[in-house]
């Protein structure tokens, strides 16, 4: 739990610094004062979020979590960047929590060069924000990279997916028959009625 310490402080910080102006978000921190939700960053360890006013993040709940959020590293960090949402991660427990939780979070833009700058000077900050910045950028290109070559294996080497064309194929031919099927029964109506 200790390599969790300095990053808990740093977002705890982050976060409080970014409600502070924000009294709806602190009002519904406040609201859920009491609860604990688990934080488990896979291969890190875990830290518990304490809602409330101030809100705290600690390496020790003070009671047991009803809430978990689990995820790699590089999820997390996507997360505290804005570049991924809940979704991204994997919850167990209460979903009321989970619901409250986000929308007393939704919106909150947090400067991490800033935050970063109260505890290295600017220019440190600005060189280690430019790294992240980089590494998020980096991570991201990779996964896209990888989710195409696996789609482009699936779809043309394994053949166990169906490639774009032929699914557009595929729709263009079940909405012709639906008109066909239309057209058809509109002609077997005029003929019944034609019989009569």
């Amino acid at each position: 739990m200790i390599r969790l310490l300095l990053p808990s402080i740093l977002l705890e910080s982050a976060l409080n610094r970014a409600l502070d102006p924000d009294p709806d978000s602190r009002a519904r921190l406040r609201a859920l004062q009491g609860t604990v939700v688990g934080l488990d960053v896979h291969g890190l360890g875990e830290l518990f979020l304490h809602p409330g006013v101030p809100l705290r993040l600690r390496t020790a709940p003070e009671r047991a979590p009803t809430l978990w959020l689990r995820a790699s590293p590089p999820v997390w960090l996507r997360l505290a960047t804005g570049e991924a949402t809940l979704q991204a991660l994997t919850v167990q427990g209460d979903g009321e929590l989970l619901s409250a939780l986000q929308a007393a979070l939704a919106g909150l833009q947090i400067d991490w060069e800033e935050q970063l700058a109260g505890w290295l000077g600017d220019i440190p900050a600005h060189a280690l924000a430019n790294r992240l910045r980089a590494g998020v950028a980096w991570g991201k290109h990779i996964t896209d990279t990888l989710a195409a070559d696996l789609r482009e294996y699936l779809q043309e080497e394994s053949r166990q997916l169906a490639g774009k064309a032929v699914i557009r194929d595929f729709r263009d031919g079940v909405d012709n028959l639906v008109v066909d099927t239309d057209r058809l029964e509109a002609r077997l109506r005029r003929l019944e009625q034609a019989v009569r």
